[in-house]
């Protein structure tokens, strides 16, 4: 499934944000993931081999650009031990030209990871004064 926000129509980062989650309200149900893991079983058989996944990885999974959002994580309050930061997620599926960015909310700050095979440009600089404005 595709997404998509009009980047010129006004609406702030969160706006765009809670727009593209409505979006993908339909696949993050259990009947969308159920879907989609029998889309992915059908294509990458058990006997398949690793030019079988990387044509699924870029026939079936061609993104513009990918977000892996954990969302807002909590360490319960009795734990001993308790991070001062998390980051990630960071995933690559080894197809040339990948660009990820994971997103991740803890102790009350969103921290970003960026990782990839080519640089992009202006993409941190741009991401970053977008949500200073927010």
């Amino acid at each position: 499934m595709r997404t998509g926000v009009d980047a010129d129509d006004g609406a702030t980062f969160w706006e765009h944000a809670r727009m593209i989650n409505h979006q993908l309200r339909q696949q993050r149900s259990r009947e969308g993931i159920l879907t989609a893991s029998r889309m992915v079983e059908a294509a990458i058989t058990p006997d398949a081999d690793s030019d079988s996944a990387k044509r699924f990885l870029i026939a079936g999974l061609s993104n513009d650009l990918s977000v892996t959002n954990l969302g807002v994580r909590l360490v319960p309050s009795h734990c001993r031990l308790t991070p001062s930061a998390l980051w990630g997620p960071v995933q690559l599926t080894q197809v040339a030209e990948e660009t990820v960015t994971g997103v991740i909310t803890y102790g009350g700050r969103m921290r970003l990871t960026k990782t990839g095979y080519m640089t992009t440009d202006g993409f941190l600089a741009t991401l970053v004064d977008t949500l200073q404005r927010c």
